[in-house]
């Protein structure tokens, strides 16, 4: 009996203490409470009077044109470990709520490389090579749309690699922020190279690579912000690759540089007559040469002509032909 009412005792005395502990443990959390936000509501103090004396600093040393109607100053922000980098705050004058069209403005106006500055002009630089690729696509040629997006695309994202290195590693002295985008010019040449052919002295290709070229630098236009001189780039290469086609078939200034072969069954034959029937269709000349063969009683004349797209071959080997010695001719590209 003795031993249950000393377990009574001691099972009462431990509850005792708990609850006492407890009731201490939750005064010391509201203690803690009260004093965290006294100090909040300090600093809160502090940082309006700090706020409102820069405010007033500005409206002291303010230089603009317009009068200040508001001033929004921010939280004063310290940097470093135990504010050893120094202090911080933002100020807005005459601020207004912006709209999408400025928030989109603001961004292609800035000039610091942002992954939203960066996706904006990889997009500009997307669609801008798209443009004139898709052109390039409808004439059949090798290099197509998705070239030419490529390299606008790739082109842009050089100039902004450029401009992104000295922003972020401003103590690399020795790095040069143009070297990167100038090495694009180079090495599309080599593409460029590609796109031209040559075939038995006439060339194709030309066009479509200083098309590469010129798409190149509307990306580095692009990626520089530049995107002004970069449409205004785009709408003249469409005028050039479409309108003036159409000026150039007009004026019978599209033809095409051929090779005329004629083969024939004497060893003299008439040049002057051949030059006439040439003449007589509004081929163009641009050189001649001459082979004759002896022992075989046969020659050969080799014109390179400057031929128009939609001339009549046909009857051009009609007239060659009542010379009576021709055997064979060949117009190769």
């Amino acid at each position: 009996m003795i031993v249950v009412i000393s377990l009574f005792l001691i099972g009462g005395a431990s509850i005792a203490i708990i609850k006492e502990v407890e009731h201490l443990r939750i005064e010391r959390q509201n203690c803690q409470k009260a004093e965290s936000i006294k100090e909040s509501k300090k600093e809160v103090k502090e940082q309006a009077k700090a706020r409102q004396k820069i405010a007033l600093w500005v409206v002291q040393h303010y230089e603009g044109v317009e009068p200040i109607k508001t001033i929004e100053v921010g939280k004063i922000r310290t940097h470093g470990i135990l504010g050893s980098g120094g202090s911080s705050v933002s100020i807005i004058i005459n601020s207004k709520k912006k709209n999408m069209i400025d928030q989109i403005n603001d961004i292609l106006q800035n000039t610091t490389i942002t992954p939203t500055t960066a996706a904006v002009k990889l997009l500009v630089s997307f669609f801008l090579g798209a443009i004139i690729g898709v052109e390039r696509q409808f004439r059949r040629r090798e290099a197509g749309m998705r070239t030419f997006t490529l390299i606008c695309m790739g082109s842009a994202a050089a100039m902004l690699i450029s401009i992104w290195i000295p922003q972020c590693y401003p103590n690399f002295l020795n790095g040069d922020p143009g070297r990167i985008a100038a090495q694009v010019l180079t090495g599309i040449g080599f593409l460029g190279a590609g796109a031209i052919m040559q075939s038995h002295g006439s060339i194709h290709g030309l066009t479509t690579a200083a098309c590469i070229w010129v798409v190149a630098v509307i990306g580095l236009a692009v990626g520089a912000g530049m995107y002004v001189p970069a449409l205004i780039g785009t709408g003249l290469t469409l005028v050039i690759l479409v309108s003036l086609e159409r000026l150039e078939k007009r004026m019978f200034l599209n033809g095409v540089n051929k090779i005329l072969t004629i083969i024939c069954t004497t060893a003299t034959p008439d040049l002057k007559a051949v030059r006439k029937i040439l003449e007589s269709k509004n081929i163009y000349i641009v050189s001649v040469s001459f082979e004759s063969i002896y022992e075989q009683n046969k020659s050969i004349i080799t014109y390179k002509v400057n031929v128009k797209a939609q001339s009549s071959y046909m009857n051009l080997f009609s007239e060659i032909r009542t010379l009576g010695y021709v055997s064979q001719i060949r117009l190769m590209a």
